[in-house]
């Protein structure tokens, strides 16, 4: 049974007496990804490695698991933003909560009105879920009984399903990036698929590139520094491609329990007009295959169309996400 301190409620949603719903404080990461990341493809924002890099930068960071009936149905990490005097104004669940694919409809609902609740009213603040689980229209039913309002429209993103055999992942890239494959790379480039955590200075080098080119093409992404902090403290994949030792191409895979993002992907400009970002991906989509992921999540779709045709001729297949609520 839960611990007296865990907040607990019987809640009534449209006339109708749903679960006991607990949220129980979880500090240790192998249960929080467990009950989190396992059950279905997550966002990063999820992940345990990203709420440290977060609260690192001075938000507060609460991870909950949501518990009905005397089960784990899923869980949540909250952030928090500070303003005067350290008081936390708006709780944001980026990404969460994640409740497990198969349980029943009803389940959680009884968990987000709990913790819109604890998170919002009773701490004068405002709570907002952006869920990025596997069900987007499973998640706006809940959201909706739980007596929430969208906020937002949810955001594109496409996932590839690592589970299935390599043959299928491989009948599921487009036929160019199969060729590109077929042909190999040239003579003088090599490619390296390791953890972040083995080649720091690589990762320095590539993330350095990458903000270069954000920069001089005025686009906005997650700051390299949150990226270096991110895989330095969880499992995250480095892809590089090297002329002559010179760095040319590169991807940053973070891992977040079973689910893996593509956050960063750079090709120098002598690079962009070869295969070795299709070679890249797929090294990096059987590294992670056999590393134990589930799923890889290829990034938003809501950008230029070259680039959602690149990430589409994965394979993966795309989902409109449920949006914020509050």
């Amino acid at each position: 049974s839960a611990p007296s301190s865990v907040p607990m409620a019987t809640i009534s949603i449209a006339g109708r007496s749903t679960t006991p719903a607990h949220l129980v404080p979880v500090d240790d990461r192998a249960t929080y990804e467990a009950a989190a990341s396992a059950r279905g493809p997550t966002l990063l924002q999820q992940g345990w490695a990203y709420g440290k890099a977060v609260r690192r930068r001075g938000q507060a960071v609460e991870r909950r698991l949501l518990v009905e009936d005397g089960a784990v149905i899923g869980a949540v990490q909250v952030l928090g933003r500070r303003v005067a005097l350290g008081h936390v104004a708006l709780w944001h669940a980026a990404g969460g909560p994640v409740i497990a694919a198969e349980a029943s409809t009803t389940a959680g609902v009884a968990s987000l009105a709990t913790l819109r609740r604890r998170f919002g009213w009773r701490r004068g603040a405002l709570f907002v879920a952006t869920p990025g689980g596997p069900s987007p229209d499973l998640d706006r039913q809940r959201l909706a009984a739980a007596g929430f309002s969208r906020a937002m429209t949810g955001h594109a993103t496409a996932r590839l399903d690592l589970r299935t055999s390599e043959a299928d992942l491989w009948r599921g890239l487009k036929a160019t990036w199969r060729q590109a494959v077929r042909r190999g790379l040239p003579d003088d480039v090599v490619i390296s698929l390791t953890d972040a955590r083995n080649d720091p200075f690589a990762l320095a080098a590539l993330l350095d590139a990458a903000a270069a080119s954000r920069a001089e093409r005025g686009y906005g992404a997650l700051p390299e520094s949150m990226v270096r902090d991110i895989a330095r403290g969880g499992s995250c994949l480095l892809a590089t491609a090297s002329r002559s030792g010179e760095l040319v191409a590169g991807l940053v895979l973070p891992r977040h329990g079973a689910t893996a993002t593509y956050q960063i992907g750079w090709l120098a400009a002598e690079a962009r007009r070869s295969s070795l970002h299709a070679q890249l991906l797929w090294g990096a989509i059987g590294w992670l295959k056999r590393a134990g992921a589930h799923w890889l999540d290829v990034g938003g779709l809501d950008v230029p169309p070259g680039i959602t045709r690149f990430k589409l001729a994965s394979g993966a297949t795309p989902v409109r996400l449920a949006g914020s609520w509050a």
